[in-house]
């Protein structure tokens, strides 16, 4: 009974919950993301490719500024727990943990004085290397979009869907990863 009462009072202060999404408001705030990729390799001077499966968690701190309503851009630093594990033609396991940095621009498609609203999200972020053995950087693209639900003036859960684009190495080591993520996030709106 005590959930059912708590559940309805949640629902009822909720009702009247929008986001400050004005020009001149902080946003800060984050999200994680769990994906799932294959990738192919081919080994030099040969038409053998190599197919790895890769896991990625994300932990992504964002902050940034509306520029005008509705419009926010900001800086989006990433820790990633990155595993891949041997499908075809290769062998051995690689853990890696990554750290990328890099701007992120996102744009409120409905009304602010809505209790929920549906967001688009572009990023980039350039990976800085730390315990890789070849020390190559990663470029990162990716666009997210989905809903956030506003809990009172300031806070909004997100449930975001997208797709990422990821380059890694050069020449004849080029790699890249292609994906669909799924990110849960939460944002605080500051105001002055």
């Amino acid at each position: 009974m005590k959930f059912y009462l708590s559940c309805l009072l949640l629902l009822l202060s909720s009702s009247l919950a929008h986001a400050q999404l004005e020009q001149g408001t902080w946003l800060v705030g984050g999200a994680f993301s769990f994906s799932t990729d294959e990738s192919r390799t081919p080994y030099p001077n040969s038409t053998i490719i190599s197919v790895y499966r890769n896991t990625n968690f994300k932990i992504n701190p964002s902050i940034g500024y509306f520029l005008f309503d509705k419009l926010a851009a900001g800086i989006k630093p990433q820790f990633t727990w990155y595993k891949a594990t041997p499908i075809e033609n290769s062998s051995g396991t690689a853990n890696y943990t990554r750290f990328w940095i890099g701007p992120f621009i996102r744009y409120y498609l409905l009304k602010p004085d809505r209790q929920w609203n549906f967001l688009t999200e572009a990023n980039y972020q350039y990976e800085i290397t730390f315990n890789k053995p070849d020390k190559v950087g990663s470029n990162n693209y990716s666009f997210n979009a989905g809903p956030v639900i506003y809990l009172n003036s300031s806070v909004g859960i997100e449930f975001l869907m997208g797709y990422y684009y990821l380059t890694y190495g050069a020449g004849k080591q080029f790699n890249e990863f292609r994906g669909i993520q799924l990110n849960i996030g939460l944002q605080i709106h500051l105001t002055k």
